[in-house]
């Protein structure tokens, strides 16, 4: 280390000025590979790293083990050092001999401000694209994958914002593998909030709930809620939304429109359940919603978004839930659409329909009623023989089928005591 060296390291602007006048080279190299530059990053001292930069420095400048001054100032976290530093053509993509880049190192350290400053170079933005190196060997890694092992939200967040892929893969798995290996559980719930894939296995074939269940097995401590929340996201069910939902009144509840394909990850029985909206690259809030705006989709059909002209494509499997319009409470039924118990679904329709069974009224807007205006015009005779037909298609076709049972006021005589739909 010459003089020069120890001037920068010690941010000794007066001596730095001295040597530099006096011919000292800022190009020089120590035994490490560093120049004066690395060293004045190194400590973040804005005014000796200014006066470097106009004494021609190089900025790019390797060290043995491929640091650049950049790598060392976003390592350690000076805001303003990385701001002179990028202004005077910093490369903020160069990696060192552990493949790491200088955004890799910020957000590994949880330097945030640093990483949404790098962010906002355009050379940066290549960083967060998926990668064909990503799986070369088990030496790659990602800024997600680095900051999820870390446990650093705020940077998570701040990746995924700029447009990350949640889902990218190296061999050791995504970054919700990183953060369940490490024990990190509001890294891990952040994650899953954001519609990460929580089946998707590793080069090992194992997702990160695998993971998990081996460390507890081999004798490691990882925390129940951690365990909890990736068996719950595991296990998790797809449905598609069959009209528009919101509810201004409750914080808590999930809005969505219709189409949309929500993530179910708990059927209460009192038909109120809790998921949230799939949405690719956006944060996904969770909430309560009525299971009766949603009809449940086979989730072993899902394909990956931009494999399916731009969207995930569900097909539909039997559904045994309500799915009439929201109906009133009434003194016969004494429910509503909103907190009848699915367990109780045919035995509630029976009961409902029998109750209007001798007054000849029609019963539009109750439990199973289609609410169409023209269903007046179908005697009883004319709707048994459609229900015959439509029974034997579905016994062809088996899963491809769902009729709303009739209006009580059109069901033939001889049902009697009501009518439970097949």
């Amino acid at each position: 280390m010459c003089a020069l060296h120890q001037a920068a390291l010690m941010s000794s602007d007066q001596m730095l000025l001295t040597l530099l006048d006096n011919g000292a080279l800022p190009a020089i190299r120590d035994n490490k590979g560093m120049v004066a530059l690395h060293y004045a990053a190194w400590q973040g001292h804005s005014a000796s790293v200014q006066l470097l930069l106009q004494r021609n420095s190089p900025v790019n400048e390797q060290a043995v083990e491929g640091e650049t001054p950049l790598h060392l100032a976003c390592q350690h976290g000076h805001f303003d050092v990385v701001s002179l530093l990028l202004n005077q053509h910093a490369d903020p993509t160069i990696c060192n001999k552990s493949l790491r880049s200088s955004l890799d190192l910020a957000c590994e350290n949880g330097r945030t401000r640093v990483v949404e400053l790098l962010l906002r170079s355009n050379l940066c933005q290549k960083l967060l694209e998926d990668s064909p190196t990503d799986t070369l060997d088990n030496s790659r890694t990602t800024c997600l994958h680095l900051a999820a092992r870390n446990g650093h939200r705020e940077i998570i967040q701040t990746l995924l914002h700029a447009g990350m892929n949640v889902n990218r893969c190296t061999l050791k798995g995504t970054a919700l593998h990183e953060a369940a290996t490490a024990g990190r559980t509001e890294a891990v719930k952040l994650l899953l909030d954001w519609g990460i894939d929580v089946n998707k296995p590793n080069s090992y074939d194992q997702t990160a709930l695998d993971i998990v269940t081996k460390s507890a097995s081999s004798g490691g401590t990882p925390g129940k809620d951690l365990k909890r929340l990736l068996k719950e996201a595991s296990c998790a069910v797809y449905a598609r939304a069959l009209r528009d939902y919101s509810n201004v009144y409750d914080p808590g509840s999930l809005a969505f429109k219709e189409g949309d394909i929500i993530t179910v990850l708990e059927q209460r029985t009192d038909g109120i359940w809790r998921g949230y909206v799939v949405q690719e690259g956006r944060m996904a809030k969770t909430g309560m919603f009525p299971a009766n705006h949603v009809s449940i989709v086979d989730s072993k059909v899902l394909r990956p978004a931009g494999q399916c002209g731009g969207g995930q494509m569900f097909s539909q499997v039997p559904d045994l839930l309500p799915r009439g319009p929201p109906y009133s409470s009434s003194p016969a039924s004494g429910h509503s659409a909103l907190t009848q118990p699915l367990t109780a679904t045919h035995s509630h329709s029976h009961s409902h329909n029998h109750s209007h069974s001798h007054t000849g009224g029609s019963d539009r807007g109750s439990l199973g009623s289609s609410g169409t205006d023209d269903s007046s015009s179908y005697s009883s005779g004319h709707y048994s023989s459609q229900l015959q037909q439509q029974q034997h298609q579905q016994q062809q076709h088996p899963g491809s089928f769902a009729y709303p049972p009739p209006p009580s006021s059109l069901l033939p005589a001889a049902v009697g005591g009501g009518f439970m739909p097949p």
